[in-house]
């Protein structure tokens, strides 16, 4: 049987399959079944679960948010063109986007509440990590000035919103990731673009991101467990029969960067020991 390295969205999905079929230890789950109803546990779930489909559910239906999840990890998007047999990346990089007007919406949304929950670690000694850190934190310093400068007048207290209209330019050249965040301000700083050969683009090249290098790069707590979970990887799978010694060289290189990432991500959140 193969060895499949997989995100943990994928265990956790093939675990509730098992529970929703009736599939013996050892038999396929994904064989030639034309949905998740047996026993009637689809019928069940459907009770409390508005956003089950009627039809019968099949595991080519999860192909997309599995791409999407995959992509957004470190190293990811070569995972999801070799995983999906794609001929190139930027098909991967396609598949694995999330096109939709409400989709767009709901992301703006996140980014300013990422950029206000990154400025709030700030105010309170949890700072940023990364090549980037010192850029971001310029700017962070800038913002603090004007909300201390700024004339209250019948309003006592700074906002959120207040906050958010003067991280409006921040927020608006971020690009988050699983691993980081990308402040894409200035195309000609970023690395993505210098690897590619491209002197200027909209956002950045998602499969040549190289966190730990590019300048308008950040790690936050948040980005922890994703370089934990790739630090554990290299840790762990050099010791396969199965890999080969070239790739064993890479994973050993890969910890290690995972492991430095992590060291510096808990120095500058205040938490190294």
């Amino acid at each position: 049987m193969d060895e499949r390295v997989v995100i943990d969205e994928v265990v956790r999905g093939v675990a509730l399959a098992g529970q929703l079929t009736d599939a013996r230890p050892g038999q396929s789950l994904f064989g030639p079944f034309r949905g998740f109803e047996s026993k009637g546990a689809m019928t069940w779930s459907r009770q409390w679960r508005e956003a089950i489909p009627d039809d019968p559910v099949h595991p080519s239906r999860l192909r997309r948010t599995l791409s999407v999840e995959m992509a957004a990890r470190p190293g990811g998007l070569l995972a999801t063109k070799v995983d999906f047999k794609h001929l190139t990346v930027a098909t991967s990089e396609g598949y694995a986007g999330r096109p939709g007007h409400e989709w767009k919406k709901d992301k703006d949304k996140d980014k300013v509440r990422r950029t206000i929950e990154a400025y709030r670690q700030f105010e309170q000694g949890q700072l940023p990590a990364g090549p980037g850190a010192d850029s971001l934190m310029a700017a962070f310093r800038s913002v603090e000035s004007e909300l201390a400068d700024h004339e209250p007048g019948p309003v006592k207290v700074v906002t959120d919103r207040q906050t958010e209209l003067l991280l409006e330019k921040k927020t608006s050249v971020l690009h988050l990731s699983a691993a980081n965040y990308c402040w894409f301000g200035d195309p000609a700083k970023a690395l993505c673009l210098k690897l590619a050969g491209t002197r200027s683009a909209a956002a950045p090249l998602t499969g040549l991101c190289d966190t730990s290098r590019c300048p308008q790069t950040t790690h936050h707590l948040l980005h922890s467990p994703v370089w934990q979970t790739s630090a554990d990887n290299g840790a762990v799978l050099p010791a396969s029969s199965r890999i080969r010694g070239q790739e064993k060289d890479r994973l050993r290189a890969e910890h290690e960067r995972s492991m430095r990432v992590l060291e510096e991500i808990d120095t500058a959140a205040g938490k190294a020991g």
